[in-house]
């Protein structure tokens, strides 16, 4: 269910920083609990071969305290939808930029990956919890 709430221009400044940081901090947790996944930071990212429509590029990437890499581990790569794809479907689907939603489930709330009963800036649900550019 989506239940429509005010808009982001009326909540205050601390509502709106806490919407923004909680919802990048539940997506992120929910993503890495979910892959046995954890944050690490790129030491250097070098291009070693760039063509038209593709590149290559050596990374290195600064590992927890703890954890390890093996040759064949795997790496993957967390990212946001752009900004102009999110704007397109507040659009499209004539939302406001900055609109508030309280989402929930009827079946399986613990599954939910997204937080429930609680304001949502719509823009930030459409970023960081919804796959927007997968062909369907």
């Amino acid at each position: 269910a989506l239940h429509l709430g005010k808009s982001a221009m009326e909540l205050t400044e601390h509502e709106s920083e806490l919407l923004m940081d909680e919802s990048l901090e539940r997506a992120q947790h929910c993503f890495l609990k979910k892959n046995k996944a954890f944050l690490a930071s790129f030491v250097c990212n070098r291009e070693l071969v760039a063509l038209d429509e593709r590149s290559t590029c050596h990374i290195e990437v600064a590992l927890e305290p703890g954890s390890s890499y093996r040759v064949g581990d795997h790496l993957g790569v967390w990212g946001a939808n752009p900004d102009e794809v999110v704007a397109d479907y507040l659009s499209y689907l004539n939302f406001d930029i900055d609109a508030v939603v309280t989402l929930d489930l009827p079946e399986n709330p613990r599954q939910a990956l997204v937080p429930l009963r609680k304001p949502l800036d719509l823009w930030s649900v459409l970023a960081y919890y919804v796959e927007l550019q997968q062909p369907a």
